[in-house]
């Protein structure tokens, strides 16, 4: 199987976003929405390849038909969008599946008034908010909101250049810890694209730190108890096709040295409730300093196309000294 997913990765030539699932939302124009489920009221369009919506109350909903979670990753692009004001577009996880406003779970970025652009972020539990200024305003970002146990996090890439530059969170959650659906919001003309969905999270332990000739611990979520799981690093995130679906790093020299490794740490099974330590050996190389590195795992499936089951998002750092 090891042998099997290492040619996978090398003869792997596609560049495509990477996910488990992904919605481009490549519709005709018009309010048909096949495959996502409308909450609340709202009119909901499709623009030259954007999801957006006028008129209709806010918060309104759409969730993805046949997805359900309690932990997961959770990317999309939010463009500004036509005419002024206040808006925004957001990500929901854990969604009732109906039109209640409580308990639900979104996070936003919007333009909060005055000066066009999209400007200030909101972690959203019912109706109470964890409210920051962005760094710096935008005209479109991604937003990654990461939903695991009882906490939201969102990462924010403010020039969209693949790397994340502001954090916001996490906010500790007290009524949305069951599974739910998962989803998009929008108002008032904002645009928004390339959804995707990770259904295994890959996190930095608290205290890790990425430094030569030391152990550099993720924390591994998966839905799945006791199954093996592999990992792999690289030096870009453009991904890779699996099919219809991506594994999120690029299929470059690294993540063939790298992946199914079990002396870089990168091989694995998940423990009695699915999670694991990922204990990336970084070699004790002055020359690697300053290095960017990407890092993703999968777990392994033979009912799975390439037997893969379970993806989670990648993870960058850059390797200390």
């Amino acid at each position: 199987m090891h042998t099997r997913l290492v040619a996978i990765v090398a003869l792997a030539a596609t560049s495509l976003p990477a996910q488990q699932y992904i919605e481009t939302f490549s519709f005709p124009n018009g309010p048909t929405i096949p495959g996502w489920t409308q909450h609340n009221t709202g009119n909901w369009s499709i623009i030259n390849g954007r999801l957006t919506k006028s008129g209709g109350g806010s918060p309104d909903f759409l969730t993805k038909d046949g997805f359900t979670a309690l932990d997961s990753v959770l990317d999309l692009e939010v463009f500004y969008g036509s005419g002024t004001g206040v808006r925004h577009g957001a990500l929901t996880s854990r969604h009732p599946g109906t039109s209640a406003l409580t308990p639900i779970l979104y996070a936003k970025i919007q333009d909060n008034g005055g000066v066009v652009d999209l400007d200030r972020f909101y972690i959203y539990e019912n109706t109470s908010a964890l409210s920051v200024a962005l760094t710096t305003p935008t005209q479109s970002a991604i937003i990654r909101l990461i939903t695991l146990g009882n906490q939201a996090t969102v990462h924010i890439d403010l020039n969209k250049d693949g790397i994340f530059d502001q954090i916001v969170g996490p906010r500790t959650l007290t009524s949305t810890l069951g599974p739910g659906g998962i989803g998009v919001s929008v108002t008032s003309n904002c645009q928004v694209d390339n959804w995707k969905y990770y259904d295994a999270v890959l996190l930095p332990q608290p205290a890790a730190l990425p430094r030569i000739g030391s152990n550099y611990d993720l924390d591994l979520s998966t839905p799945s108890p006791t199954v093996p799981w592999l990992g792999l690093a690289a030096l870009g995130n453009v991904g890779f096709s699996l099919g219809t679906r991506a594994i999120p790093v690029s299929p470059d020299f690294l993540a063939v040295g790298t992946f199914a490794n079990a002396t870089f740490g990168f091989v694995g099974a998940t423990d009695p409730v699915g999670k694991a330590v990922v204990s990336i050996l970084l070699p004790p190389l002055p020359a690697i300093v300053g290095l960017r590195i990407f890092t993703s795992t999968v777990t392994l499936d033979g009912t799975q196309p390439f037997g893969i089951g379970h993806i989670s998002n990648e993870h960058s750092f850059v390797i200390q000294p």
